[in-house]
């Protein structure tokens, strides 16, 4: 009987000192889990502050938004009271303004008044006051776009005539016809006897249909040429 008891209560220990061994490594399996999820809530809470949150994201957008580059800057420069007063405009748009094709709004990079674009110090309104009678940037602007001179290299004149120069040979190709054979000239034949007959020069900041229009009157006393008919 002592013996049987003695091996029951061995029994019941053992089965106690299982059961609060499976309960320890229960709590040890969940106290791992739980800091692995603690873990990895730490690494993306950190990415956060590191800046890959929305309100850093949105932080940098506006950053960039708010910044302003200027490229393809062409100088238009008024020369006035022995100041220069400079804008900043689009390369290609110059031309374009003076002939009517593009607005001061499409032409103009920003409505700031330079002293030097390329060192981009900028005048005071007091100092546009005493120039100009008005601290009204766009009416400034305005001013010296119409009445400035466009800072461009040697060889972006040379570009700009030759294009010009194209482009008035071209309407008046379409413009006329040979009066003996009805038949339309080439753009080269007109751009010939413009160049070499008539010494025909052309002003890249004026409209090119107005100076096609003089080139007609001139060529028609050098070549057989006629007005085509404007079909309504």
């Amino acid at each position: 009987m002592v013996v049987r008891g003695a091996a029951a209560a061995g029994k019941g220990l053992c089965e106690c000192l299982g059961l609060a061994v499976l309960r320890r490594r229960g709590r040890k399996k969940q106290a791992t889990a739980q800091g692995n999820e603690e873990r990895r809530e730490g690494k993306v809470g950190g990415g956060e502050e590191k800046g890959s949150g929305p309100g850093k994201m949105s932080q940098r957008i506006n950053q960039a938004v708010n910044r302003v580059t200027l490229t393809n800057v062409a100088v238009v420069r008024l020369k006035r009271n022995g100041k220069r007063y400079e804008v900043a405009c689009y390369a290609n748009k110059i031309s374009q303004y003076r002939q009517g094709i593009e607005s001061m709004e499409e032409t103009l990079q920003t409505t700031s008044i330079f002293e030097n674009v390329s060192k981009a110090t900028l005048y005071r309104k007091a100092q546009l006051l005493e120039a100009f009678g008005t601290d009204d940037e766009e009416a400034i602007c305005k001013i010296i776009l119409d009445k400035g001179v466009a800072q461009i290299t040697e060889r972006e004149r040379e570009n700009n005539y030759e294009k010009m120069f194209k482009n008035v040979a071209t309407l008046v190709s379409e413009m006329c016809v040979n009066s003996q054979t009805m038949r339309p000239y080439p753009v080269s034949t007109i751009e010939t006897a413009m160049k070499d007959t008539l010494h025909f020069s052309v002003d890249p900041s004026h409209p090119a249909k107005k100076q096609a229009i003089e080139a007609i009157r001139r060529l028609e006393k050098v070549l057989p040429l006629k007005r085509t008919q404007m079909l309504v």
